[in-house]
């Protein structure tokens, strides 16, 4: 009887979280091959300069939804037949890691004056996010 009373109360966690709704142009994240995202990665480099508007709309429509999609964060068990082995696999640790490597530390900076800019609006991006998350708000800022 305890299982199941845990098993509605995870169930009704989980329909209380907020997820961003994804972008059907972006709903993999591994697109960051496109043209739309080279110019985002340029702002980054600093080979171009910083257009806040495309660069914001970029990371707050295409990027950021993706950390609040449930199943990124829910382990998925997979069973090696041969050794018999079980793993836990989540996709949030993997983006995150991806986030960090295209996005953070970037290989190639040509230009760290335009480089910081971008990097400056970025993390101005993540702690605004992030502080609607910690409040329960989407990201329209609405409460939830």
């Amino acid at each position: 009887m305890l299982l199941v009373g845990l098993g509605i109360a995870r169930a009704q966690q989980v329909a209380q979280y907020e997820q961003d709704e994804l972008d059907p142009k972006s709903k993999d994240f591994k697109r960051l091959l496109n043209a739309k995202d080279n110019e985002i990665i340029a702002m980054l480099l600093g080979s171009s300069g910083l257009e806040v508007g495309k660069f914001d709309t970029y990371f707050k429509k295409d990027v950021f939804p993706h950390f609040t999609q449930i199943n990124y964060a829910i382990a998925n068990v997979v069973v090696d037949t041969k050794s018999k082995k079980m793993e836990t696999k989540t996709v949030l640790p993997r983006i995150r890691s991806e986030f960090r490597k295209f996005y953070f530390n970037p290989i190639g900076i040509i230009d760290a004056d335009e480089a910081g800019k971008a990097r400056e609006q970025l993390s101005r991006l993540l702690t605004a996010r992030l502080f609607q998350i910690a409040n329960n708000q989407t990201q329209d800022g609405a409460g939830t």
